[in-house]
């Protein structure tokens, strides 16, 4: 029984992994350049990807019910309430109009499963990621630490011009569906809290304006009734929460694409249940107006455009993001391992002893696959 509690002890220890399959020369480029790809997410090999969640987001938008606070000054129930549908008419425009802006995915494989030795599968180590994403032999395998690589994408993804999320896929529609409507619900607050600083400005600056405006307006006209006056403010109201919107992409508003980013970003992690054997965890990248950092790279059908997301891959006291790498089946297995090993200790990491603890654990695939 001691025995026992000690290894799920080890076990529940041992930080969760997450397995990047790669090319001798990808593995060349992430630890070289301290980053890893991450590609648009249309030429990825999902036809149906990202439009089925924006799909799911754009029905829960026209099922809620926006209730955006305005100033005191300026609120009531009515008011209150048709601004909210207003502000809802212009989330949707705003949506169909950011739906355009490129989305950057870098995909990774997880195991759901906690600790290496109780697992019979290997997930650093599987046939069909090694066909797919290696190509075939001398491929590798990077194991991620899952909890440290979360956090620096939470930490970095807090930028208005390029918001980052990093989770799991989900495969399961309802699911999906649950998830994306508690994004939506809380993405009325969000715009509540940057549509009042305008509307502060609004009420001591533009409201006397409109006032005088909607009065002068009333005067001239054959009838002067509130529901004019009312109507003729809101009209004007509305026009304050368009330019606050700034729905044309040239000229999309930092603050609206962050809130907006709460609705784009969830979407791309939504697969069909046809995906659902990838068992894929996903860092995706949200690119504003910032196209200069964009690269291109040769694919099967075209040009494949990525971008690449820096990562603290390995730092200068040795520490690493990487806690282990699977050199993929070779032919010569020994070589391949010697060289993995010079190259991150060239690079300043510290490789695992026998025990794989210490450093990064540097093994081999044991999948009897040969493509030479």
């Amino acid at each position: 029984m001691e025995e026992q509690e000690r290894q799920l002890t080890e076990e529940q220890a041992e930080p969760k992994l997450l397995y990047h399959y790669t090319t001798q020369q990808g593995l060349l480029g992430i630890l070289n350049n301290q980053c890893i790809w991450a590609t648009h997410i249309r030429y990825l090999n999902d036809s149906s990807e990202y439009s089925h969640g924006l799909q799911i987001v754009r029905a829960l938008v026209d099922e809620i019910d926006f209730k955006i606070d305005l100033m005191p000054e300026i609120s009531n129930e009515e008011t209150t309430r048709e601004m909210g549908n207003r502000v809802k008419t212009l989330l949707r425009d705003a949506l169909l109009g950011a739906s355009s802006l490129p989305v950057f995915v870098a995909s990774f494989f997880e195991s759901n499963e906690v600790g290496m030795s109780s697992q019979k599968h290997d997930p650093g180590d599987v046939l069909e990621q090694w066909r797919a994403y290696s190509g075939g032999s001398a491929g590798f395998s990077i194991g991620f630490d899952r909890e440290l690589l979360s956090k620096y994408v939470t930490d970095s993804g807090e930028s208005d011009l390029s918001p980052m999320m990093a989770t799991s896929c989900i495969y399961d529609q309802r699911v999906q569906r649950e998830y994306l409507r508690h994004r939506v619900d809380d993405v009325g607050p969000a715009i509540s809290t940057h549509l009042n600083p305008i509307f502060e400005q609004f009420v001591a600056k533009r409201l006397p304006e409109i006032l005088r405006e909607s009065l002068a307006d009333l005067a001239n006209a054959d009838r002067s009734t509130p529901e004019q006056i009312k109507e003729l403010f809101l009209e004007r109201l509305t026009l304050e929460a368009t330019n606050a919107f700034k729905v044309g992409r040239a000229d999309f508003s930092s603050a609206m694409l962050s809130c907006v980013s709460k609705l784009l970003l969830p979407p791309a992690f939504m697969k069909g249940s046809a995906f659902s054997g990838e068992h894929e965890w996903r860092i995706i990248s949200l690119r504003g107006d910032a196209f200069n950092d964009v690269q291109f790279r040769p694919g099967k059908s075209g040009l494949i455009p990525y971008i690449a997301i820096p990562l603290p891959i390995i730092n200068r006291d040795g520490t690493s993001l990487i806690r282990r790498v699977v050199v993929g089946p070779s032919r010569e297995t020994e070589n391949a391992v010697l060289a993995v090993k010079l190259l991150l200790s060239s690079k300043g990491a510290t490789i695992a002893g026998e025990d794989g603890k210490g450093g990064i654990e540097i093994v081999t695939s044991k999948i009897p696959f040969r493509d030479w």
